[in-house]
């Protein structure tokens, strides 16, 4: 099984590329994707590439990175996270090459991974009950793919659902070897695509919050609408909460209130940096009721109090909830709102210190309020 020397050099090519993209920006288990993909694509370009240099294989080094695959993407799941280089990679490099090599101290055949473990079945298994036995290639290529969608979950990264997507395309390629160049490519582009959306994540998303931060504010106020408003938010007192109940209560606090701004809507909200929120209305109507929309947005932070995770509370969900009702905290958060819009056609920075003024006009005025900005 081999694919052709322009194919597997193109491929090659491309892997490396995301390699170097993926290592760059400190997608590591990514990396170690790339690295598996390129050692399956020397693998089926070997037979080739031996060819054009005149030194036939009489091996197949295809089917053999073919038939190791599954057990390969089953260790990238459960792989630790690494850097690189690293021992660990080391190992992988190691582990692959020999993967690779010793078919040729071998007779054809003998080092067949998956491929073996079925032969054994078949010889194992009555007869009456063979034609029931599965191939142990798609299982355990879906136990890997299952294995990185739970990675995801337990995690929340992004990166493990890109590793769960690619798993599932090399399904593909195991159950139909004659797709397989077409198959690489496609779980390579999904590797690919999944750190570039990892790294825009981490370029313009606020890690805590999960608002668009202060760098994607600014590209959106590059282009704005002829009418719009914006509006800065603070939390008041925000301080006095950290120091009295520590920052990781604090960064509850935080959350809680992204949260109950996002639920009002019509507008964009981005985090400002610290305790400050920034919401921007954009149009003619949105612009008009903005002041509303702005008194929604107090109010839903205001009311309910907010009941906070208490620091001694289990991960599990308890059989008694009153033994730790009474240690969760719960607060009165409030913010102060300064609006203001460019009807005298000033620009976006203009229009954003308008808003501080008025934000600072609320604070002075008792906060949790709304001020409007006069100019």
């Amino acid at each position: 099984m081999s694919i052709g020397l322009e194919n597997g050099l193109g491929l090659l090519f491309f892997l490396a590329f995301g390699l170097i993209y993926a290592a760059w920006f400190k997608r590591f288990r990514a990396a170690y994707g790339f690295i598996w993909l390129i050692f399956l694509v020397a693998g089926l370009a070997a037979r080739e590439v031996a060819k054009a240099a005149g030194w036939p294989l009489s091996h197949d080094l295809g089917a053999t990175a073919l038939a190791w695959l599954p057990w390969n993407l089953l260790l990238l799941s459960w792989l630790p996270m690494a850097r690189l280089p690293s021992l660990v990679t080391a190992a992988v490099v190691f582990l692959l090459t020999l993967e690779l090599v010793l078919p040729l101290w071998f007779e054809p055949g003998v080092w067949d991974g998956a491929a073996g473990i079925n032969t054994l079945l078949q010889r194992w298994v009555p007869e009456r009950f063979a034609s029931w036995i599965i191939p142990v290639e798609p299982l355990v290529t879906v136990l890997a793919s299952i294995s990185f969608f739970l990675r995801w979950q337990m995690s929340d990264r992004s990166t493990e659902l890109a590793m769960s997507l690619m798993a599932t395309v090399l399904l593909v390629g195991v159950m139909r070897p004659s797709m397989l160049t077409v198959v690489v490519a496609g779980a390579a582009g999904v590797l690919f695509l999944g750190v570039i959306y990892t790294t825009h994540r981490m370029a313009f998303v606020d890690a805590l919050t999960g608002l668009p931060n202060r760098r994607s504010l600014d590209l959106t106020l590059s282009s704005m609408p002829r009418q719009f408003a914006i509006a800065m938010l603070d939390i008041d007192h925000f301080k006095r909460i950290n120091d009295r109940f520590g920052h990781d209560f604090g960064d509850q606090v935080l959350r809680m209130v992204a949260s109950r701004v996002r639920r009002v809507g019509r507008f964009k909200a981005f985090r400002y940096g610290g305790e400050e929120f920034c919401l921007l209305f954009l149009g003619a109507e949105r612009t008009r009721n903005a002041a509303d929309v702005c008194e929604e947005v107090r109010a839903a932070v205001e009311v309910p109090p907010m009941a906070f995770r208490a620091p001694i509370r289990p991960d599990h969900k308890p059989l008694k909830k009153d033994r730790y009702r009474e240690k969760v905290p719960s607060l009165n958060v409030t913010v102060s709102i300064g609006l203001a819009d460019n009807s005298s056609g000033q620009p976006p920075d203009a229009v954003i210190e308008a808003a501080d003024k008025a934000l600072y006009s609320a604070k002075r005025g008792g906060r949790n309020k709304v001020v409007v900005s006069k100019k």
